[in-house]
């Protein structure tokens, strides 16, 4: 298959890592917060079942594709707040961090609950 394929928010496997498509040319990395280019020719392997057809209620979003790009934001958050560790100092580095993980949990608990 290849990534023009995918629908934003699929998963895949490319070159022996997993990603997630998030935009018609940008790739996430599941793991991590790398995000990669990607030809719309790029050979890839989906991970998960295709994601359903577009409906015609376009401001409809499918939660797993909610989720995904949460999931990408989060963990570029993670990855900004790390950089400030030292800054902020580890207490309060610690505090902000929990914070996140709280509120992470409330928003996925709420996606979920629709």
């Amino acid at each position: 298959m290849k990534f023009h394929e995918l629908v934003i928010g699929q998963k895949f496997e490319f070159q022996g890592m997993a990603y997630v498509k998030t935009t018609p040319m940008i790739a996430s990395a599941l793991e991590g917060s790398t995000q990669k280019f990607m030809a719309r020719s790029a050979l890839i392997k989906p991970l998960d079942a295709l994601a359903p057809p577009a409906s015609s209620d376009t401001s409809m979003l499918y939660t797993e594709t909610v989720h995904n790009a949460f999931e990408v934001f989060y963990a570029g958050c993670e990855t900004a707040l790390a950089g400030l560790k030292n800054e902020i100092g580890t207490e309060t580095f610690n505090a902000i961090q929990n914070k996140f993980r709280q509120e992470r949990q409330v928003f996925l608990s709420a996606l979920k609950n629709n």
